[in-house]
């Protein structure tokens, strides 16, 4: 990849974007409360489980579908796809989330079209034309992926690792570990995230549905958890 390209995946999955810490845990705040994870062993599996069968993976299956549905235009098959991530929501909860952080994620890449950037990449039109004001986070994602030129294998692998690190920093705060422990989840993360994105990228509609039951289980049943920290 260029260095432009690189430089563009890096702002976009800061922690200074929306989508970077912030308190979504997929159901992992509830897993922590219940005793289902409880160490770094534990929340490493529960993260991976999460990114290879969950939520994450259908949202890195949209990516892929919905850049290859924004690089032609097609804005009503568009449409249909950010319909599925919101079928595909395990609750109320990521419902929300996949919309809120959508919305904020759009607000902030906007930025890259206002500013006087020397980048062929850089879109000359408002890519969201004929779109919905409200849109789920993978197709956000994908528009905006699809408007700069981007290559989709590290734009989901990008978001995957994005995911996990933010999930494996919610851990770090609501369990006893250390800083070690916590860059010990992020680098167990880095070795599984490029196989799934290759999956990801060459994958079609028809691998879309998640089996981390324990975590849909888990995201649902934190809309009634008493003391909490994370929104979902």
């Amino acid at each position: 990849m260029e260095v432009d390209t690189l430089l563009r995946l890096q702002s976009w999955f800061s922690p200074a974007f929306p989508t970077g810490a912030y308190t979504r845990s997929h159901g992992l705040e509830q897993a922590i409360a219940d005793g289902t994870v409880v160490d770094a062993e534990t929340a490493t599996d529960w993260i991976l489980g999460v990114l290879a069968r969950g939520g994450p993976w259908n949202d890195a299956v949209l990516i892929s579908v919905a850049m290859a549905q924004a690089a032609r235009g097609d804005t009503a098959a568009l449409a249909g796809s950010a319909a599925l991530a919101q079928a595909l929501s395990a609750g109320r909860e990521r419902c929300e989330e996949t919309l809120a952080l959508g919305t904020a994620f759009r607000r902030a890449a906007a930025l890259w079209r206002e500013l006087p950037l020397d980048s062929a990449r850089r879109p000359r039109a408002d890519p969201f034309t004929g779109l919905d004001d409200e849109l789920a986070l993978p197709v956000v994602l994908a528009v905006l992926a699809a408007a700069h030129a981007l290559p989709p294998e590290p734009v989901i692998a990008c978001a995957l690792q994005s995911s996990g690190s933010n999930l494996a920093w919610i851990a770090t705060r609501l369990l006893p570990l250390g800083q070690s422990d916590g860059l010990r989840v992020v680098a167990a993360l880095e070795r599984q995230v490029p196989a799934l994105a290759r999956r990801a990228a060459a994958a079609d509609l028809g691998v879309l549905g998640g089996c981390a039951l324990l975590a849909d289980i888990a995201s649902l049943r934190h809309e009634r958890l008493r003391s909490r920290v994370c929104v979902s």
